[in-house]
């Protein structure tokens, strides 16, 4: 039990348990504004990028499968065309803006391309800013929702297999990045 100095608020007047939780409440509400009116540099998580690393064996498997590389499928391209952010979309010469965090892609199919995810697949992945001037995006993809429905693990990475990179066009910041709307992501046995 607390003592009794210690529930007065203001003086005179004794809080009650629900009451307590109200005034903690009221100081983090009134903290987190003096944050974002003052920009007192307050602590924010930072996501860093993903270290290199070894893909799942069950998304390697089920991206031979779904016949992802050439030696599964002989003739078949390497790299695979998505529109980056389904609620952005656009050409392969448009630009959108993005931002760090999760991103949901369309797979998109070529003239003659057979391989691969079908039409429509949907890539769901992640997007993280390299450089503090936003020049570089890293972004991975680990799981395929295919248009029947199916979801599948994958590793899918952003442009190079080699970096899993791209540098953002003129213009981008750190919260707003500048890529074309369509992009070619990769599929990797290892992640870069």
């Amino acid at each position: 039990s607390l003592p009794q100095r210690l529930l007065r608020w203001p003086p005179g007047r004794c809080l009650g348990w629900g009451q307590l939780g109200q005034v903690q409440v009221a100081k983090n509400a009134a903290a987190g504004w003096l944050c974002a009116a003052f920009t007192l540099g307050c602590p924010a998580a930072q996501v860093k990028p993903p270290e290199p690393g070894v893909c799942r064996p069950e998304a390697v498997e089920a991206m031979e499968q779904l016949g992802v590389w050439p030696k599964t499928f002989p003739g078949c391209l390497v790299e695979y065309q998505v529109t980056l952010d389904i609620h952005q979309p656009g050409y392969a010469t448009d630009r959108g803006f993005y931002r760090e965090g999760p991103i949901t892609s369309r797979m998109e199919s070529l003239p003659g391309d057979q391989c691969g995810p079908p039409e429509g697949t949907l890539l769901l992945g992640r997007l993280w800013v390299v450089d503090a001037d936003a020049s570089r995006v890293m972004g991975r993809f680990t799981e395929a929702v295919l248009p029947d429905g199916r979801r599948v693990p994958v590793c899918f990475v952003l442009w190079d297999r080699r970096t899993g990179q791209m540098h953002g066009d003129a213009g981008s910041k750190p919260d707003a990045i500048k890529l074309p709307r369509q992009v070619n992501v990769e599929p990797v046995h290892e992640w870069p």
